[in-house]
C-alpha cells in the first residue's frame, strides 16, 4: 500500500518548495475569491460601500488584508488535516470542502465570535481555500 502524502524524493529541497508553493498558492487564489465575493456584494447589496473609493484599490485590499490569516489557517489547521483526511482515504472534494467550511467556522468563532455574520464569511473561506488544495495537490499527482 503506497501512501499519497508522503513524498520520497532524493531531492528535499524541491518537495518543500512544492508544499510551500501550494501553500501560497492556495492562499492567493482563496485571497482572490474572497475579494471577488465582497465585490459582487457590495455590488447588489451594498451600492454605497461600492461607490466609496476606486474599486482597484478596495480589490487590493481585500486580498493583501486576508491573506496572512489565511496562510496561517492553512499551516496549522489545514495542512494537519488534509493528510488525516488522506490517510483515511478520504481524499475527495466534498469531504475537503465540508471540512475546511467547519474549521473555517472553528477558526471565525475563535477570532470573531461575537459577530455570527462572520461566521458564514469564515466558512466559506475554508471551504474555498480547502478545495483549493485539493486540487492543487491532484493536479500535482
Amino acid at each position: 500500500m503506497t501512501d499519497t502524502a508522503v513524498t520520497h524524493t532524493s531531492q528535499p529541497g524541491k518537495a518543500i518548495g512544492s508544499f510551500v508553493g501550494q501553500l501560497l498558492m492556495a492562499a492567493t487564489l482563496t485571497a482572490i475569491a474572497g475579494a471577488l465575493g465582497n465585490s459582487f456584494y457590495e455590488f447588489f447589496f451594498d451600492p454605497e460601500a461600492f461607490a466609496a473609493g476606486p474599486v482597484l484599490a478596495r480589490a487590493a485590499f481585500a486580498i493583501a488584508f486576508p491573506f496572512p490569516f489565511i496562510l496561517a489557517a492553512l499551516l496549522v489547521l489545514g495542512t494537519p488535516t488534509a493528510l488525516l483526511l488522506r490517510r483515511l482515504n478520504l481524499d475527495n472534494s466534498i469531504v475537503f470542502g465540508l471540512v475546511g467550511a467547519f474549521a473555517g467556522v472553528a477558526i471565525g468563532l475563535a477570532l470573531a465570535s461575537g459577530l455570527p455574520g462572520l461566521q458564514t464569511v469564515f466558512s466559506i473561506y475554508g471551504c474555498v481555500s480547502a478545495v483549493t488544495y485539493w486540487a492543487l495537490q491532484q493536479r500535482k499527482a
